[in-house]
Parts: structure tokens; C-alpha cells; sequence
């Protein structure tokens, strides 16, 4: 228990300093150093407890500066590059793998695309799911929110977008997300951020009061 209790302590001031301003996209090396661990055991690490790379998590703070910018009107390309990507592609490649949608898109607030949605179980319980052609848009839980208050948060962004009822395929999605990630978590493992629910989760997709759950959710 002593070793787990100094991994979660690790874990959680890496987490804590990847949230802040200054983190951004910082090199793993320099981050390993402030905990006084390895860069490959610092990925090890967060990985068994977090499920995801710290370059994911890196990547996907990122795209959530990127995506304040876009909605007070900056253009891509200075979205991107205010935000510590390389340049608008790197900026459409994490769209595209967090928020299933490009960055043009996102800016007009999915005009023009269709969202399909359903209220579905869960592992962990029923959920709101919607997806677009490119997948999985948004994963939330339904229980502390509410179905109507749930929808509506899922919609903030999308209001462009036409929305369908589609229980059918957002059941049939749902499991093998599910699947995927907890094959990827590398079970048994004292904590599980699975897969879909941090593409779909850490900000917008879960409500802020499930967001650092889902960073540590016992199983």
C-alpha cells in the first residue's frame, strides 16, 4: 500500500502540473525531473494509472486553449499556434482524435452536420452518446445530471448541428469503446481513465463535477 500510495501522490502532482498554463507541451524529460523519476517510468506510471500517455493528456489541454480561441474568433492557424501546437495541421489531428470533428467545423458550430445521439447503459451506468460520422462526439453520465440538463450541455457548440435520436447506434457503439479501453488500460490496474471517456470527458463531454472522477474511477 506504501507503493501505491507514493505512485498516487506522483500521479496527482503530475496531473496537477500538467494543468497548469506553464505545462504546455512541455517535454516529458522536464516533467520527469520535477517528480525525480525517468522519463520512461514517468509514462509507465501514468499510463497504468491514468490509462492514456501524458502526451495525450498534454494534447488534449491544448486543443481546450485551442478551442477558447476559436470561439472568440481567432483563426486556425493562430488558434493553433497560441495554443502550443506546431502548426493547424497538428491542431486538426487533435480534433480529430479527441473531438471526432476539424477544427473548421467546431468553429461554426457544426453547421451542417448531423449529431446523432441516444440514452444508453453503460458500465458504470446510463449514458448520453453522441456521435458524428467520425465517431464518438460526446460520452457523459447521466445520473448526476439529468437527461434534459445532459442534452442540453451536449449540445453547447453543436448548435448548428441537426440532432437525431439514434438509440440503436449509439448502443451499438458504446460497448466496443468500452471494450477497447479497458483492453488498453492494462487491467488489473488500481485506477482506470478508460479511453472514450477521456476523448469524450476530461472538459466539455463529462459535466466539470465527473471530470477529475474520471482521472482516477475506482473499479
Amino acid at each position: 500500500m506504501k507503493t501505491m500510495k507514493s505512485d498516487f501522490e506522483r500521479v496527482y502532482a503530475l496531473l496537477t502540473q500538467l494543468r497548469s498554463p506553464e505545462a504546455s507541451l512541455l517535454p516529458l524529460t522536464e516533467l520527469a525531473s520535477e517528480v525525480g523519476l525517468s522519463a520512461d517510468y514517468v509514462s509507465r506510471l501514468f499510463r497504468r494509472w491514468v490509462g492514456i500517455s501524458p502526451s495525450q493528456f498534454q494534447r488534449y489541454l491544448a486543443l481546450e486553449g485551442a478551442k477558447q480561441r476559436l470561439r472568440e474568433s481567432s483563426g486556425i492557424l493562430e488558434a493553433a499556434l497560441e495554443s502550443g501546437f506546431s502548426g493547424p495541421g497538428r491542431l486538426h489531428d487533435a480534433f480529430i482524435e479527441f473531438e471526432a470533428v476539424t477544427p473548421g467545423v467546431f468553429k461554426t458550430r457544426g453547421a451542417g452536420w448531423v449529431v446523432r445521439y441516444g440514452f444508453v447503459q453503460g458500465p458504470f451506468g446510463e449514458v448520453l452518446v453522441a456521435m458524428t460520422e467520425r465517431g464518438i462526439c460526446f460520452l457523459g453520465f447521466v445520473e448526476a445530471a439529468g437527461r434534459a440538463d445532459l442534452l442540453a450541455y451536449a449540445k453547447e457548440g453543436w448548435e448548428c448541428a441537426e440532432w437525431v435520436e439514434d438509440v440503436e447506434a449509439a448502443g451499438a457503439l458504446l460497448p466496443r469503446y468500452f471494450l477497447i479501453a479497458r483492453l488498453r488500460s492494462a487491467l488489473p490496474s488500481p485506477f482506470v481513465c478508460a479511453e472514450p471517456i477521456f476523448r469524450c470527458g476530461f472538459g466539455k463531454h463529462c459535466c466539470e463535477f465527473q471530470r477529475d472522477a474520471c482521472a482516477a474511477m475506482a473499479i
